[in-house]
This record gives C-alpha cells, structure tokens and sequence, in this order.
C-alpha cells in the first residue's frame, strides 16, 4: 500500500512544484508587447483568440486534452511554464493548461 500513498502525494504536490518555477516576468523586455503570453502575472487575465483551444493536464501537445476553451472565453492564468498558461476556469471548476499563443492578455 506504499505506492497509492506515494502518488497521492506526488499529485497534491505536483502544482506547487510547477508554480515554484513560474515566477512572473518583466514585460518591459526585448520583444514583448502588451499581449505577449510571457509577460503574465499569476492571476492575471487572457482572451482565448483560437477558434477552439485545447486544454490539456500538463504544459505540453504529450499530455492528454481534458477539454476546449472557445475564441471569446476569458480565463484566469495561475502560472506559466514556457508558452503554456496553467490556467482556472472557476465556472466549470477546472484547472488546466492551454499553449499561450493562442490567447491574448486582458488588460485591466
């Protein structure tokens, strides 16, 4: 009964490791602009701009979809991990990540 305990807890902390390395980044830098997905702050805010955009159980095309996000939807961006955007759609309770250039970042 070792395993069950120790992949249980591998999932609870799985989204704090991620997170821990996803610190927000300087959107003065070279390159970016107001809608550059690398420029998110943890909870800021982005406007899906695809037609319908996957969303996936990690930050990468190996990981399996989970759902979709429609062109208009506004999500909440938790963390990033490269171009992807972890993600929390509170209407339907569910975390996911979804490839950032496919949204555009909502300014406030």
């Amino acid at each position: 009964m070792r395993l069950p305990r120790l992949l249980l807890i591998a999932f609870l902390l799985e989204p704090l490791l991620l997170l821990d390395g996803c610190g927000s980044r300087d959107s003065r830098s070279a390159g970016s602009d107001s809608g550059d997905a690398a420029a998110m702050l943890p909870w800021a805010r982005v406007v899906v701009t695809g037609s319908v955009v996957n969303l996936r159980s990690g930050p990468g095309t190996q990981y399996p979809v989970t759902g979709t996000v429609s062109r208009g939807d506004t999500l909440m961006v938790l963390a990033e991990a490269g171009d992807w955007l972890r993600i929390h759609l509170p209407e339907r309770s569910v975390f996911a990540w979804l490839y950032g250039g496919l949204t555009s970042r909502v300014l406030e």
